[in-house]
């Protein structure tokens, strides 16, 4: 990606995540951006090719954070490093993670991006790994449970600025997940 396109990229996600992707018009990008709305559509091809490059770009700083996790052989503690990851994404990737709450919440056809790229499949399978290894006694249904609390503890995060109420929350988290 030359340096244009990836101001063009990172103009896009702030102004996806401030304002939502469907509010924000491509004129407004490009002018944010300091290029013409036709170079936009010369990289990109349309406002969905924009999206589309930003979701890339996410995509492949999620699987940066999970390749330790993946690496991990102590089902506890891979439990408790996924855990940690919405707090450890959202405190360096903010704005990616609001525009993937926002597509989630305001638009199925646009969720879908993320949703259909499979980029956590790996993740999943080794948190239900783990719940295996510890003789959990449905493993499937414990992930989906697990990932259904992150995708709330994601919404925390999102919305509130208590960093004290969010240490607390990831604790309290943890421990549900100790062995007994």
């Amino acid at each position: 990606m030359t340096e244009k396109q990836e101001n063009i990229v990172l103009v896009a996600l702030r102004l996806f995540a401030e304002q939502g992707y469907e509010s924000t018009p491509t004129s407004q990008i490009a002018k944010a951006a300091g290029v013409s709305e036709g170079l936009i559509f010369k990289h990109f091809t349309n406002k969905e090719g924009l999206l589309g490059a930003i979701m890339t770009k996410g995509t492949e700083k999620i699987k940066q954070f999970t390749k330790g996790i993946l690496q991990l052989k102590n089902p506890v503690q891979l439990i408790h490093k996924v855990i940690d990851l919405p707090v450890e994404m959202i405190q360096q990737e903010k704005e990616f993670w609001m525009l993937q709450h926002n597509l989630k919440t305001q638009s199925k056809k646009y969720a879908k991006f993320f949703q259909d790229s499979n980029t956590l499949q790996p993740l999943t399978a080794a948190v239900q790994d783990a719940f295996i290894k510890l003789n959990y006694e449905n493993p499937a249904q414990e992930t989906m449970y697990l990932f259904t609390v992150l995708n709330g503890l994601t919404t925390v995060l999102l919305s509130e600025a208590d960093e004290k109420q969010h240490r607390q929350l990831v604790k309290f988290i943890k421990h549900k997940f100790e062995p007994k």
